[in-house]
């Protein structure tokens, strides 16, 4: 009997050994995976898909089936939320961001936080986006610690605090986070919290540049267009600036017009010069405007028009450029395109001067002096007058040799 027991309790051993538990299958990836993913997404399955190139009808067909067939997987409602803001509709979007997020799901909330930050779906609230940003970071989304670090760099929700926006950034760099890239090469290049160390920049660039950056790129250019801690090759510059033009960086557009304006890594031509400073006026770059009216004020590859080209400074100085604001004020005071308008004219040169334009400084000591457009006022003059010579300007230094206090 007790061989036989022996026999019997051999046999059944292998049954009553402990399985090896097998190991959890991958989960399988849907078709709304394939069309509604987010790229920055570190919880995604599939590639995913900027929503600008989203296939939006099928993303949002394909996501609503996912979610019926599985309705408490969180990945999947955030896609349906993404494709849902792709279409434009925010508030639908939001409340699948808000069904992710309940079971926490770390780029919902990043995405909550960034329709609070812009009023998508709902009220703008710059402190609520810091909110749903934090808590995105403490979950170890990139994307969202970088948003959060640029809101306390400009202090949108929360007091600025530099320090704070560089360490959330390198958090966010480090996870390989294109914005967090990016923007701590700015502060590297800019000496910002950190020491200034353009190699360092120059490698946070090519990594963001890497992932897709329009804004990295065009800032590689710079560098060596510059001569930032490399040697200057213009070649390169404007092969950097093409890519990130072609991504629509407007700084970038405009950047190649000056390379071909001077021939510096391209061969020159004034008319491949001016056409890349009209595109980057219609991609909004403020300092184009300028560019642009300059050559028909000049006649240069346009015929002479100093209509449209007082129409093309007053569009610069309605946008801010210091050099349109001067121009436009010249054109005013002198009639130049324009009826004459002295005090008008006078205003224009006086913001430029404000913005911190050498040459509006001595413009405005200028008008100050000959009380054009305004009273005149000779300590005003000699006022503005050695702000431009401080400042570099010859004409002011000039001015302040022919006309000692």
């Amino acid at each position: 009997m007790q061989t036989r027991l022996t026999v019997v309790l051999l046999a059944l051993a292998p049954l009553a050994t402990p399985s090896v538990e097998a190991e959890e299958a991958p989960p399988t990836v849907t078709a709304c995976d394939r069309l509604a993913a987010g790229p920055a997404d570190r919880d995604k399955i599939a590639e995913g898909v900027a929503q600008s190139a989203m296939d939006v009808q099928a993303a949002i067909l394909a996501c609503v089936g996912a979610v019926i067939a599985d309705p408490g997987n969180p990945r999947l409602q955030f896609q349906l939320g993404r494709a849902y803001d792709a279409a434009g509709e925010e508030a639908k979007a939001l409340d699948w961001y808000r069904k992710a997020a309940a079971q926490d799901y770390p780029a919902a909330f990043t995405n909550i936080g960034y329709q609070y930050e812009y009023g998508y779906g709902v009220d703008l609230d710059l402190a609520e986006a810091a909110n749903w940003y934090r808590q995105a970071a403490d979950r170890g989304d990139p994307t969202g610690t970088a948003n959060l670090g640029s809101l306390y760099e400009y202090g949108k929700g929360v007091p600025v605090d530099l320090e704070q926006a560089a360490r959330l950034y390198r958090i966010a760099a480090d996870a390989g986070d294109d914005l967090g890239l990016h923007n701590l090469g700015v502060f590297y290049m800019n000496g910002i919290v950190v020491d200034r160390d353009y190699s360092e920049a120059r490698r946070l660039f090519e990594a963001a540049a890497a992932l897709g950056r329009g804004d990295a790129m065009a800032k590689l250019g710079y560098i060596y267009d510059e001569a930032l801690g490399v040697a200057e090759d213009n070649v390169k510059a404007a092969d950097y600036y093409r890519a990130a033009a072609d991504l629509g960086e407007g700084v970038a557009m405009y950047n190649l017009g000056l390379l071909y304006e001077a021939g510096e890594g391209v061969a020159a031509d004034l008319a491949e010069a001016l056409s890349w400073f009209r595109k980057a006026a219609g991609a909004g770059y403020r300092d184009a405007y300028n560019a642009v009216g300059l050559y028909y004020a000049g006649g240069e590859v346009v015929g002479e028009d100093d209509a449209e080209a007082a129409r093309w400074y007053r569009l610069g100085a309605e946008a801010g450029d210091p050099w349109a604001m001067k121009n436009l004020g010249d054109a005013l005071t002198g009639g130049a395109g324009v009826p004459v308008d002295l005090a008008a004219g006078f205003e224009w040169t006086r913001r430029s001067a404000e913005a911190g334009l050498a040459e509006g400084m001595a413009r405005l000591g200028l008008l100050y002096f000959e009380g054009i457009g305004t009273a005149r006022d000779e300590a005003l003059a000699r006022r503005w007058f050695t702000k431009a010579a401080e400042a570099g300007d010859a004409a002011a230094i000039r001015w302040l040799a022919d006309h000692p206090a």
